[in-house]
């Protein structure tokens, strides 16, 4: 898989200065002070006072552009791994409210390749490529730490352009990607105890448009007990989405810096991630650090993506592991807290 070069001058590219730096730094300093633990940690114990306000604006904006940005130049390359995820986190309560990725309640995750045998459903801890989908969060954000020796860039597309693609080539096939497909649940289980949900893979007009699009999701329910089975005519549906989304005259690749902060709305953008060989030595392999963020400013969806989601109405709390319901634990009570803070809906 490879993508055009994204160019600076497409509008995604925010560098911060030493200004920018210096207050976020000096947020460090004041988030380590209060010796919180990072869920009773506020924004105001992560103080940004010019840089968080445009740090909102650029979150808000990828509902209205072109759905990614980076901001580069954040200043972790030379901290420890405690402190890069404190300052990942720090930010992340400048964005949105933080929402469970794993069955084990973790709010953010080491995106790097640990070794361990791996499934094509969570390639996030190997060093395998990805092939496009997107998170369920409304925003993904990745910090990067550190790169690898060769590989790991990240591959973007717009889904909306593979939409109107298919529909192009293959209009009979929109139809069918605008029904219901089972998929298999992101965690232990959906809604009703059922290992899987069903959701349309595209909907919407150009103000309420969304894709939920995860093709190893899709195949992974065939011989799921009680689920739907897959028809060839959707199967191959699924197949085409992953041609056209990796069509380089439609994606674009953009290789991490030390310091990046990369932000996705999965509503529009489908994500990937190219295969990579890392360090032999230890401290200096490929780790990004990874939110899946609801946020203030995201869009309504339409009605048939509720079972995904959980909530379809603009700027509530919906989506990650527990897409159903807040959790009583501390995790639910982090989330509910900074959803008052930022004026979500929970």
């Amino acid at each position: 898989m490879a993508g055009r070069p994204a160019t600076p001058r497409e509008g995604w590219l925010h560098i911060l200065n030493d200004e920018d730096v210096v207050e976020i730094e000096n947020a460090l300093q004041v988030a380590a002070r209060a010796g919180k633990a990072l869920l009773n940690l506020r924004r105001e114990d992560f103080p940004l006072p010019t840089l968080g306000p445009r740090l909102r604006q650029i979150s808000a904006g990828l509902e209205t552009g072109q759905g990614f940005a980076v901001v580069r130049g954040l200043p972790v390359e030379s901290r420890s791994e405690e402190d890069a995820r404190l300052i990942c986190w720090g930010l992340g309560l400048h964005l949105g409210v933080a929402l469970v990725q794993k069955s084990d309640d973790s709010l953010i995750v080491d995106v790097r390749d640990t070794g361990r045998q791996t499934s094509e459903l969570r390639r996030h801890d190997s060093n395998m490529d990805i092939n496009f989908h997107v998170d369920s969060c409304d925003v993904v954000a990745l910090l990067c730490r550190r790169t690898a020796m060769e590989g790991g860039a990240s591959l973007l597309t717009s889904s909306l352009a593979v939409r109107d693609e298919i529909a192009r080539l293959r209009p009979h096939l929109l139809e069918v990607l605008e029904a219901p497909l089972p998929f298999a649940a992101v965690g232990p289980a959906a809604r009703d105890g059922q290992p899987f949900f069903l959701s349309p893979v595209f909907g919407g007009d150009r103000e309420d448009f969304t894709s939920r699009f995860y093709g190893a999701r899709i195949r992974a329910v065939r011989g799921m007990a009680g689920a739907p089975e897959l028809t060839a005519e959707q199967l191959e549906a699924v197949d085409l989405i992953d041609k056209i989304a990796a069509d380089p005259n439609l994606s674009c690749e953009l290789d991490f810096q030390p310091g990046d902060l990369q932000l996705v709305n999965n509503h529009l953008v489908y994500h990937a991630r190219t295969a990579f060989t890392d360090h032999p030595d230890p401290d200096r392999r490929r780790h990004l650090l990874r939110l899946w963020l609801a946020v203030p400013d995201s869009r309504r969806l339409p009605e048939t993506f509720r079972e995904a989601w959980g909530r379809v109405e603009p700027g509530v709390v919906r989506g990650g592991v527990l897409s159903w319901q807040l959790r009583r634990n501390e995790a639910g009570r982090y989330q509910r807290e900074q959803a008052r803070e930022l004026g979500m809906l929970v």
